[in-house]
This record gives C-alpha cells, structure tokens and sequence, in this order.
C-alpha cells in the first residue's frame, strides 16, 4: 500500500508540469471561445 502511494506521488511530481500546462491550454481555450461568442 505505501508502496504504491509513493509511485503515485513519483508519478504526481514528474506529470504534475505537464498536467499543469494542459490545464492552463483548456483555461486559455476557455477564454478564446468566451471572447468570440
């Protein structure tokens, strides 16, 4: 069980910039989409 915590926080801290960015892709997408409606 802690084990597997630990490669779930491994994996959390080297995706968590990627998942970051994607995150803030979709935000600006969001506000592009809002701006032309």
């Amino acid at each position: 069980m802690l084990a597997e915590a630990q490669a779930v926080c491994r994996s959390l801290t080297e995706d968590g910039p990627f998942i970051n960015s994607v995150i803030k892709g979709s935000d600006n997408l969001n506000l592009i989409a809002s701006n032309v409606n």
